[in-house]
């Protein structure tokens, strides 16, 4: 009876939720292809038999009730004549609603069995396919089956239940293979019921995961999956994704896999979806083994990085540019790799890629040789008003060299030809302002990370506008390769990424707020009655409050055990999205004139902090004296070799205010000191007991030549 339930899904329909107008002929199109293929099959009279036995019990409605009424013809007119083939008994169109039905779905699960594989794995492909076909559906079915409303186990939880059986599959076992995998076992019809098990596996860990913090996440007991199950799950779909994307001209994954619904698209985007959440996860704290994401014996490294930047050249000359995003996957596997899995690629090779990428669009533009350097005049005490006002107008043109004037206190030009060093220098001064908290425009999370102000004022016209100035100065820095001493929240990363924040960003900016709702979360008593919340927030500001409703009629909705979920989901979206969803929005339009969106997908948000103000690493001083350059000194000069023995014995924290000293960022560069563009260098600057000065813009060290070892410590 199970097998000729499932079989009603196999079929290629879709109901369209018919509430939306646009969709008015989407929705009647699609019912008549439901009926179509659904009601005139074989054996009809057999599944609506074996549906209305189990379903005798069950209270039925009609999902689409203007077929159903009987006055369907006078209201409906001549739009009957979808339907006069086949001509449909009324009647039975009424059991379609029993598809979706709860307690018609709790009468499927109830024959499942932990020890029957063969009838789970049918159950899991049905809930796949209603999840498929009824999209709409999707959503509230995945939320049922994670929080216990409905179960495959008496039990277990479903999701405990569905990766024991998986794991014993013979798709488990071929994707746990280190060795490659062929192209064929993705659209044999034998493994199509174990792809419908994986899929909805995925759907409901990715799920389950989204109002899991990283506290609940690493707790044996909050978390359903133990660590090493989430090693192993990762592992699956590390390799799934892999092939996936990287044997994608090959595979036409936009087709059903034959006798099913499934598509290796879907496959692809749940699996690329949760690798994703589960790799944030391992960003933030480390459970995986070392080299755990990597994918590079896969294919050859050392031509990699050659191949992918030229691939992506080739793209870039292509007309059609509105859909070279969507056939560069195709076209180039290694592309699809990159911007969508790039953890499997090592990140100094991708930062190398990233560095490849920007100095083809610099020569694709050729605004060095065709265009005049810009020349812009700052004053020393308007420096902030003075490049807004100057640059911002300039949009991408600000990829052309940029000459920097600066006027000192008194209004007087200062001496000295701008070769890069002195827009160094400016952009330095430039983000040190901006970056203030005092300035207005961020404020820093209890980590000192910073994030764009949420307060009302910061989304005028005005304040908007610096945001987006800032964005193209980030994106400038990102351009030059020059590092900003600056460190920005997780969550305001992921929005340069194009992701939302989900509630293990909320901590570090609102720790009173998080509490709440983890203890909201968490609550055993009668939510409704003993905390008496509803969907709405107070916001404060200037001594002021105002309510507003994180839904509509909010302030009309209690919120119950039912659903807080969704008053936790809609509560970190306001504080983490939403207060700051303009800000970020033009910081990023600013941002993506310089540096394609594409390029930082390669990155997340940890690496992109690296990649914008380098590495949190130990500063390693003989890779600095190996890329260092002298001016009235020699390296085998007393004082030199002095100046490196002293160096080298400095704690960390010594090492690296010399560093910010000299560059003006106490970080080394990404991939070392031989990208320090100037060179690092150290010129003699006369003799006696005077302090070392510094040239930040053309990182020059001026030391002096001291007499002797510790006159120069």
């Amino acid at each position: 009876m199970i097998i000729l339930i499932v079989n009603l899904s196999l079929y290629p329909f879709q109901i369209i939720p018919a509430s939306d107008p646009h969709y008015a002929l989407a929705y009647e199109s699609s019912l008549k292809d439901f009926v179509k293929y659904i009601f005139t099959i074989p054996l009809l009279a057999d599944r609506i038999e074996t549906l209305e036995i189990l379903s005798s019990r069950m209270p039925l409605y009609n999902i689409i009730p203007a077929i159903a009424r009987n006055d369907w013809n006078a209201e409906q007119g001549n739009r009957l004549r979808l339907f006069e083939e086949p001509q449909i008994d009324l009647g039975i169109l009424k059991w379609i609603s029993v598809l979706i039905d709860e307690q018609h779905l709790e009468s499927i699960l109830a024959f499942a069995k932990p020890g029957n594989i063969k009838v789970l794995l049918k159950i899991s492909y049905f809930l796949t396919t209603l999840m498929i076909r009824w999209s709409s559906e999707k959503s509230g079915l995945l939320s049922k089956m994670a929080y216990g409303k409905l179960s495959i186990s008496e039990n277990k939880l479903s999701i405990n239940l569905l990766w024991e059986v998986f794991k014993s599959t013979d798709l488990a076992r071929l994707l746990s293979n280190s060795q490659p995998l062929s192209n064929s076992f993705i659209t044999d019809t034998a493994f199509v019921e174990q792809w419908g098990m994986f899929y909805l596996l995925c759907e409901l860990f990715s799920r389950i995961l989204l109002p899991m913090d990283d506290y609940e996440f690493f707790d044996g007991s909050k978390n359903p999956l133990k660590l090493p199950e989430i090693i192993e799950m990762s592992t699956y779909l590390k390799n799934i994704a892999f092939i996936l994307y990287w044997n994608s001209p090959q595979l036409k994954i936009n087709n059903v896999i034959e006798g099913s619904c499934i598509k290796p698209i879907y496959i692809r985007e749940v699996a690329t979806r949760l690798l994703k959440q589960i790799h944030a996860r391992d960003s933030r704290r480390r459970f995986t083994p070392e080299s755990h994401w990597l994918m590079t014996s896969e294919f050859d490294m050392s031509t990699f990085a050659k191949t992918v930047v030229a691939e992506e050249q080739d793209l870039e000359r292509e007309n059609d540019k509105v859909s070279m995003d969507k056939r560069q996957e195709s076209v180039s596997p290694r592309l699809g790799v990159l911007h969508n899995i790039p953890f499997v690629i090592p990140f100094d090779e991708r930062v190398r890629i990233f560095r490849h990428f920007v100095r083809n669009d610099r020569d694709r533009h050729n605004h060095a040789i065709f265009e005049p350097r810009t020349r812009v005049t700052i004053h020393r005490n308007n420096i902030f008003e003075d490049g807004f006002n100057q640059l911002n107008a300039m949009g991408f043109r600000l990829k052309n060299p940029v000459a920097i004037q600066f006027i000192d206190e008194f209004g007087m030009p200062e001496p000295g030809i701008d070769g890069g060093g002195l827009f160094k220098e400016f952009l330095t001064s430039l983000t040190r302002i901006a970056f203030n908290t005092e300035y207005g425009l961020f404020l820093s999370t209890n980590e000192q990370l910073l994030y764009p102000n949420p307060h009302s004022y910061a989304r005028l016209e005005t304040q908007l506008r610096y945001y987006e100035f800032l964005g193209r100065i980030l994106g400038k820095a990102l351009y030059e390769g020059i590092l900003v001493d600056a460190a920005f929240a997780g969550f305001f990363l992921n929005k340069w990424l194009g992701e939302r924040s989900y509630l293990d960003d909320l901590p570090s900016v609102d720790p009173e707020l998080y509490q709440g709702l983890v203890y909201l979360k968490n609550y055993k008593g009668d939510v409704e009655s003993d905390l008496s919340l509803n969907f709405t927030v107070v916001d404060n500001e200037f001594g002021k409050s105002r309510s507003i409703e994180l839904i509509p009629g909010g302030s009309d909705i209690p919120v119950t055990k039912r659903n807080r979920i969704n008053y936790i989901y809609k509560m970190v979206n306001y504080r983490l999205n939403v207060q700051i969803g303009l800000q970020c929005q033009a910081f990023f339009r600013g941002l993506i004139d310089l540096i394609e969106p594409k390029w930082l997908k390669m990155f997340n948000q940890q690496e992109l902090q690296i990649l914008v103000g380098g590495a949190y690493i130990p500063i390693n001083i003989e890779d600095l004296q190996q890329n260092t350059v002298y001016a009235d000194y020699k390296e085998d000069d007393p004082v030199i070799i002095s100046f490196w023995k002293v160096v080298s014995e400095f704690s960390e924290e010594q090492k690296q205010k010399l560093i910010k000293f000299v560059t003006s960022c106490s970080r080394p560069p990404l991939l070392g000191f031989k990208e320090l563009n100037p060179k690092f260098s150290i010129r003699r600057a006369g003799t006696g007991a005077r302090l070392p000065s510094s040239s930040t813009c053309v990182n020059l060290l001026k030391l002096p030549a001291y007499p002797d070892e510790n006159t120069l410590r």
